[in-house]
């Protein structure tokens, strides 16, 4: 017994640093450029450095605060031992130093996703040897640590692999709450998914999965009494911690449920017109190597309902939930798969067991599979797409226009966000920042004249794009709709006009910045348009 222990500990450590350095190794190698990050990721680190600089609001994103407050501690930390060994002096250095290097703070956050994505799959591991046994567990773990899907989120800075950690940790202590291993361990299960809830709304898919666990843990010899003080307890004690967290909920609920709403008719309804097939979702996890742990999860579930083990139900519930709802949806599919994806590979995991025991499926048979799920993982191992019609907005400017340097124009994923320093300090309703805001970029600017140019006049440029000016210094606000095809157009149709003016008399220096807010643009633009 003991040296089946000792290797059930070598295998699981074994899976543990293998999931950390394959996720180590996508961060460096296999994406195309390092320094190049989705779009996500730069709305995360900005609101993150929005906490530092007092400029968010918490509660008002889709996604609950834990995430940003969890990383804005990160950076308030390196900020703090920055000072420390004289790296910086004040806040200006600190966001130059984000504008020159912010490949740090990316690398740093990335990192967080890398940490949490490990964890969740020990916590994989727990669950699946709580629910049935080490061996479901260990393969359950390895499926986890293998597929792609999780593979890009735990190596992304996004709310999701922490959501993950959240969602599993509870699911394993709920699980043990229901065993009678833990009497008290309610609290801890409220509390786990209060942070879970702080993380991501979408842990209100869980309530399912509790409802039943809690039934469950009350049925015998308690009464209904403990159930009703169980739910209750486990009600308020998260939606205490979602609140304190997220105050804005409390504070101005109106407004936190705006957001919501809005973010709700996001995923409801196609954007840009966006097509979609229906029941997709089903047809991803129908293809390989999704196919492999999708087969054998219809299998387990047909195991689990003939057990009539209320918490192999209830896990089995969660994704079949997902499925019913997000087949519809107009929602990137990945980040929901993901979430259910540790429940679908637990019970993926325990059909093979079962079916090894009963020998309807040999050693050698699942060896095959499991090789064959390896090599499908392997060639759905790449970099994410980026979008061709920015690119060939960038590429025709970058050809008709005059300037000193490329022009700051990128493609819908973003080189560290460096020119949204805008819409992270400047706040439009009060100007606290806007000292900070123009001390910074100056600094910036006189070490980086190259990304000075002198262009256009006034009257040539889009009259839907704002400018602002300080000290000589034109600032033009682009927005994520002025490289659609519309602006491709707008500059073919002036580019001889543009080179024909910036011959003539001195131009007042520009610089071009981006930011993805069309209409808090707007608002703080305090100088009119052009």
């Amino acid at each position: 017994m003991k040296l089946f222990a000792k290797k059930e500990a070598l295998y699981i450590s074994l899976i543990l640093v293998f999931t950390f350095l394959i996720r180590l190794g996508y961060l460096f190698l296999l994406r195309t450029k390092f320094y190049v990050v989705a779009e996500d990721e730069v709305i995360y680190i900005e609101n993150s450095l929005r906490v530092i600089f007092n400029n968010m609001q918490p509660g008002l994103f889709f996604h609950g605060a834990l995430y940003f407050y969890f990383v804005s501690c990160l950076h308030h930390f390196f900020f703090i031992m920055g000072k420390i060994f004289g790296l910086f002096n004040s806040n200006i250095d600190y966001l130059v130093f984000f504008l020159e290097k912010p490949e740090v703070f990316y690398f740093m956050t990335r990192m967080v996703s890398v940490f949490t994505a490990t964890a969740t799959v020990y916590f994989i591991y727990r669950l699946g040897d709580s629910l049935w046994d080490k061996k479901t567990g260990l393969l359950a773990a390895f499926f986890v640590s293998l597929t792609p899907m999780a593979l890009i989120q735990g190596s992304e800075a996004s709310a999701y692999a922490t959501t993950n950690l959240f969602i599993v940790i509870a699911a394993f202590l709920g699980v043990e709450f229901m065993k009678k291993t833990r009497p008290r361990s309610i609290f801890s299960v409220s509390v786990v998914f209060g942070l879970a809830l702080s993380s991501d709304y979408y842990a209100l898919f869980m309530i399912p999965f509790f409802v039943l666990i809690i039934c469950a843990a009350d049925r015998l010899n308690e009464g209904p009494s403990k159930l009703f003080a169980d739910i209750f307890i486990f009600s308020a004690i998260s939606l205490l911690v979602f609140i304190v967290i997220n105050p804005y909920f409390a504070l101005r609920p109106a407004l936190a449920w705006q957001s919501i709403i809005a973010q709700t008719h996001t995923a409801v309804f196609p954007q840009y017109n966006q097509s979609y097939t229906p029941l997709r979702y089903v047809w991803l996890l129908l293809k390989p190597p999704y196919l492999f742990i999708s087969l054998f999860f219809f299998v387990g579930i047909w195991f689990s309902a003939r057990s009539r083990k209320i918490g192999e139900i209830a896990i089995f519930l969660f994704p079949l939930i997902n499925i019913a709802l997000f087949s519809f949806s107009k929602i990137q599919l990945e980040r929901y798969i993901f979430h259910s994806l540790p429940f679908l590979s637990l019970i993926a995991a325990n059909a093979i067991i079962v079916l090894t025991r009963i020998k309807k499926l040999d050693f050698a048979k699942m060896g095959l599979i499991i090789f064959l799920f390896v090599i499908f993982c392997m060639f759905n191992y790449k970099s994410k797409s980026y979008s061709s019609d920015t690119w060939i907005a960038k590429n025709w400017i970058e050809k008709n226009i005059p300037k000193k340097s490329d022009i700051l124009i990128e493609p819908g994923t973003i080189p560290f966000g460096r020119t949204r320093l805008l819409s992270i300090l400047f706040n439009h309703q009060d100007k606290s920042n806007e000292r900070l805001y123009f001390s910074v970029l100056k600094r910036y600017l006189q070490a980086h004249p190259e990304e000075d140019y002198e262009l256009w006049p006034c009257n040539l440029v889009k009259d839907t794009i704002p400018v602002i000016s300080h000290k000589n210094v034109r600032y033009i606000i682009l927005s994520e709709k002025d490289y659609d095809w519309e602006g491709v157009d707008w500059l073919q149709e002036n580019a001889v006009l543009i080179k024909a003016f910036a011959k003539y008399g001195d131009t007042w220096r520009i610089r071009i910045y981006k930011v993805l807010n069309p209409l808090s643009e707007r608002e703080c633009t305090s100088t009119g348009w052009w």
